[in-house]
């Protein structure tokens, strides 16, 4: 979806790809300087990120009269903005009086920006005596130009173009204007300049929606999510909060909590999910409850179940990364679940991949882990980076310069430690909230998950895959005839 101009200021025209200013721009002063200034803009990663917004500020129009449009001072000019396919983030500017050189200097925030959209600009002609708009000129603005750090400010060219797009009413009779003869139309060079700021906003968080420490440790939580069947388990589904403006888009983050023996009913893991949610990712809850008689057993139902179901399952959601948060025994879930992504990924699919995870309290001990060879294999299943939250009681292994931490420096991966040495075991989904202690614990885990988790999937966007989804296919340009 995301194209680049290269050297030049990019335009629209019948070809739908940018093309620089010919060699004539110095018929215009500033044409010039303004290619300059683009070209040496054109580099950079992007800085967008889902659900990000864009700020566009419509400067000012030049030589409209260039357009060689004949009728030029019946119009009112005016800039439309949209994103290509996207009519919801469609905005004018003001009509102005001035037909050939008029300034605008207006701002506005176009929701729903996703990495790669093309920003569609339009100069239109309001009739001064009725409704009738004419479409005077065209021009495009591709992601790569203004999705970097500093966004895009200069000059694009306006192609010319004379078409009536609105007919709204009643008109009141105009002049009959004469077609521009042969001569005027080649004197006129057909295009017209605009300055633009377009710059890329980060997603809007309103004030009012609640914080993920809040919702962790209240007592008198209301469930927000639904339950759903996928496959022969269920899913508890909960979705970020509606935001305005991005209504239908989909988040492409989650977290996947996997609940701990007592079962994904009980306590509160559920509004765990609903903590997480508010965060503006996805947080699903799978079953993974199972009557099997040993955990050998257990764990191969976990990777059937992730490898036949689930996965599948959040690839149809549009999910691309994924982090697991277990509780207790379920941080052996998250491993298992874990190692499913490369059998998932040859079947052809190119998502959703693990990109880190979070232990809870972890109990890895028997009869779920036998030995110190076992807990090292399930360790090496664990995506990377890891974030360990162990509460008064647990093992040595799991703790700082524990069996797990040494394995994990082992495989050159990252991991941490955030200690609840005050609590004890269960204190996030069974902890009693009315004890100061808990319900200061359960809030800080809720902090420090959430600080991991941005971390993490903020990390994630720059890794190779993630990129590769974003990059569009590849086609075939024309070749365009400079003028």
């Amino acid at each position: 979806r995301c194209a680049w101009s290269g050297a030049g200021v990019p335009v629209a025209c019948s070809h739908s790809r940018p093309v620089v200013l010919p060699d004539h721009a110095h018929r215009h002063p500033g044409a010039a300087a303004a290619a300059a200034a683009a070209a040496a803009m054109a580099s950079g990663p992007a800085v967008s990120k889902p659900g990000g917004r864009l700020q566009v500020t419509v400067l000012r129009a030049r030589r409209l009269q260039d357009l060689g449009i004949r009728s030029l001072g019946s119009f009112e000019p005016f800039v439309v903005c949209e994103l290509a396919d996207k009519p919801a983030s469609r905005f004018e500017t003001t009509r102005s009086t001035d037909a050939e050189d008029p300034d605008w200097d207006e701002s506005r925030e176009l929701p729903n920006y996703a990495r790669g959209d093309v920003l569609e600009v339009s100069v239109v002609g309001g009739s001064r005596m009725g409704s009738r708009t004419t479409l005077l000129g065209i021009a495009e603005l591709r992601g790569g130009e203004f999705d970097r750090e500093g966004g895009f400010e200069g000059t694009i060219r306006i192609e010319a173009v004379e078409e009536e797009v609105q007919n709204d009413g009643p008109q009141e009779e105009l002049p009959l204007h004469n077609p521009p003869t042969a001569a005027e139309v080649a004197e006129a060079p057909g295009w017209a300049e605009l300055d633009l700021r377009v710059e890329v906003l980060p997603p809007e968080v309103p004030d009012e929606v609640e914080t993920s420490n809040s919702v962790a440790s209240t007592a008198a939580h209301e469930l927000r999510g639904r339950v759903e069947e996928v496959g022969p388990a269920r899913v508890y589904v909960s979705e970020p909060p509606a935001v305005e403006g991005l209504e239908g888009m989909r988040p492409v983050n989650c977290v996947v909590l996997c609940h701990d023996e007592k079962g994904m009913d009980s306590g509160r893991h559920r509004q765990l999910a609903d903590a997480l949610a508010v965060q503006g990712w996805l947080a699903v809850l799978p079953d993974f409850s199972s009557n099997v008689p040993t955990p050998q057993q257990w764990y191969e139902a976990v990777r059937t179940y992730c490898l036949d179901y689930f996965l599948p399952w959040l690839e149809e959601l549009g999910v691309e990364a994924v982090v697991c948060l277990g509780f207790g025994t379920g941080c052996l879930a998250c491993a298992h679940a874990t190692n499913c992504e490369e059998e998932h990924l040859k079947g052809g699919s190119k998502m959703p991949r693990f990109v880190g995870t979070v232990l809870a309290y972890p109990s890895l001990r028997k009869p779920h882990v036998l030995n110190d060879g076992e807990l090292q294999k399930a360790v090496a299943f664990m995506a990377s980076p890891l974030l360990v939250m162990p509460a008064m009681g647990d093992q040595k292994e799991v703790r700082p310069c524990g069996l797990l931490q040494l394995e994990f420096e082992l495989l050159q991966r990252e991991v941490e430690f955030v200690i609840f040495d005050k609590v004890s075991q269960g204190f996030l989904a069974h902890g009693d909230l009315s004890r100061e202690e808990v319900a200061s614990a359960v809030g800080w885990a809720a902090e420090a998950c959430c600080a991991f988790l941005h971390r993490t999937f903020e990390a994630s966007e720059e890794l190779e895959w993630r990129v590769e989804l974003r990059r569009p296919p590849e086609v075939e340009e024309e070749e365009l005839d400079v003028v």
